[in-house]
This record gives C-alpha cells, structure tokens and sequence, in this order.
C-alpha cells in the first residue's frame, strides 16, 4: 500500500460509490486527467503520440474519433488546460498560464 499513490484521481475503483460521487474531481472527465498527465510527462504530443501513451500507460485503447473530440472539447473550455499549435494539426500542449493572467499583473 505505500507504492501507491493514495491522492490518485485516476482509479477511484477502491473507493465506495457514495464516495465517488461526492468527488468534484472525479466528476470532471476521467480522460482530462489522463491527458493532462500525459502532456505533463512531454510536450507538445501529437494525437498519434497520445494513443501510444495512453494505451502503454494504462493499458486501455483510445480511438481517434474519442481522442479527438476530446482534445476540440478541452481547448474550447471555458478556461482551458490545454491548446493547440497553431499551424500544425493534431498537435496539443498544457496551456499557458501567463495568457490568462491581467496585463500588467505581477
């Protein structure tokens, strides 16, 4: 039990359901979580790279379609966690954090 991260949001199967269903986080797509923590691992990814990643990683297949729909939707939130490269297809990284913040604000 101490090799395992016991503040992991990923599996939350060990947990009771009234339990789970309290969690703000858990209710927050299980996938953002996986993706931010892929991008956070290397980035910018390629929608490519993240299929490899997540299926070595996880052990779980992810298809295009799902990856892809996924991705449009997190970089459409209404304050996202990650973006597109402008100019270059299918490829994302973690959002800037100094473009949502006041200009001129330290």
């Amino acid at each position: 039990m101490m090799d395992k991260d016991i503040f992991d949001l990923k599996n939350v199967d060990d947990l009771p359901k009234p339990l789970i269903n309290e969690l703000v986080a858990y209710r927050v797509d299980k996938w953002e979580v996986v993706i931010i923590d892929l991008l956070s691992m290397r980035s910018p990814l390629s929608l490519d790279q993240l299929m490899v990643g997540y299926f070595r990683k996880y052990d779980q297949h992810i298809t295009r379609r799902q990856l892809t729909a996924k991705m449009y939707q997190m970089c459409r939130a209404a304050n996202p966690k990650v973006e597109s490269i402008i100019g270059r297809k299918g490829l994302y990284r973690l959002a800037s954090a100094a473009k949502y913040t006041k200009k001129g604000a330290a």
